[in-house]
């Protein structure tokens, strides 16, 4: 499916703005965490229609009536990564509450955690063609669909300056971009923290990379990055990253500390080497086909359920994130910076792919 284009000049002025202060990108989701639009949830101007069997007709097939009758709610399924021992799932459960209470019954949410249908980038292809309704994922899992917003936010590097620049226009008009091409709707985000990597040997140089075998979610800026750097991506489930490091398939990870701590990688990662290459930004998203079958209140209902779990979600992640670390700390881990040599490796390492990702879409 197409997606919308910026002209080469403008393109190449807003990366190379981006390269040159390498900290931050000045794009954002919007007025508040949550919105991924500026227009009224019942807007429905300007949207295109997803060719397939509208979801009226399907759910008559099945012998049920849809909400008109409201016997048989919507089904919202709603896929993540999360598992359920985790801060973003307790989020899932408040949203679940909040749309099938204030709905009145008429949509019915099922979380489906623990990447119980399928990695990130699969459950975002999911909603793409319409087996699965909502997710809620991390913002580089559009990096398939539409790289400028990966590829702009992977420079994020502090996560209240990721709060700032997510809730600036510019970002806001990148997702209605995506909206238009790839009929996928943001309504919320919550930034949970930096990204570092957790290994079980500590890194000192370049050369210690060579041959390491982490574990990162698959997308091509991050893995790119540390192949320049001579290591090599493992793929598997997260779920099941401590049975591979138990195992000796793996030498560490690309994480955010929660992550860390509610997989209990601590146990086998015994060194945090602070890159700070990336900051983890949970995203709602939903298929545009669904929202825009909802009817005008049950729209509401369902964004107005996202912003606030959003809001609730990264007063969370703010409360919660000197005491994930200290607690990482007991655990055993210990922190570090890379040198000043390492640090400049890692940051050419990022700027080479960047540079390469802007030389594919030409």
């Amino acid at each position: 499916m197409g997606r919308i284009r910026m002209g080469r000049i403008e393109r190449r002025v807003l990366y190379t703005w981006i390269l040159t202060g390498f900290l931050l990108v000045c794009v954002s989701c919007g007025q508040k965490p949550g919105m991924g639009t500026d227009k009224e949830p019942g807007a429905q101007e300007g949207v295109d229609k997803i060719p397939g069997t509208d979801r009226k007709e399907e759910q008559a097939s099945e012998g049920s009536e849809y909400l008109a009758d409201e016997e048989a709610p919507l089904l919202l399924k709603v896929a993540t990564t999360k598992i359920p021992e985790s801060t973003g799932y307790q989020g899932l459960e408040m949203l679940k509450d909040k749309i099938e209470r204030e709905s009145g019954g008429t949509i019915e949410v099922q979380l489906y955690p623990s990447e119980q249908l399928g990695d990130q980038v699969t459950i975002l292809e999911g909603i793409r063609i319409g087996t699965v309704e909502m997710a809620f994922l991390p913002v580089e899992s559009v990096g398939g669909l539409f790289p400028e917003i990966f590829t702009l936010a992977s420079q994020l590097r502090d996560e209240e300056e990721a709060v700032e620049t997510c809730r600036r226009e510019e970002f806001q008009g990148m997702w209605e971009e995506m909206r238009q091409s790839a009929h996928i709707r943001c309504m919320g985000f919550s930034v949970e923290g930096v990204r570092n990597v957790w290994v079980s040997d500590r890194i000192e140089e370049t050369a210690d990379f060579e041959g390491l075998r982490l574990w990162m979610p698959p997308v091509s800026l991050y893995t790119a990055m540390f192949q320049s750097l001579g290591a090599s991506m493992t793929s598997m489930p997260l779920a099941q990253v401590y049975d591979g490091l138990q195992a000796g398939l793996l030498d560490g990870a690309e994480l955010d500390g929660e992550s860390v701590l509610r997989y209990n990688l601590y146990e086998k990662c015994k060194y945090c080497l602070e890159t700070r290459h990336g900051v983890s930004v949970d995203t709602f998203f939903i298929s545009e086909e669904v929202f825009q079958e909802m009817t005008h209140e049950q729209r509401e209902v369902v964004q107005k359920a996202a912003e606030e779990v959003s809001v609730w979600l990264q007063e969370q992640h703010e409360k919660n994130r000197d005491a994930v670390y200290e607690e990482l700390k007991k655990k055993g881990v210990t922190f570090y910076s890379p040198g000043d040599a390492l640090r400049q490796e890692l940051e050419e390492g990022l700027r080479k792919v960047i540079l390469e990702s802007l030389e594919e879409e030409e």
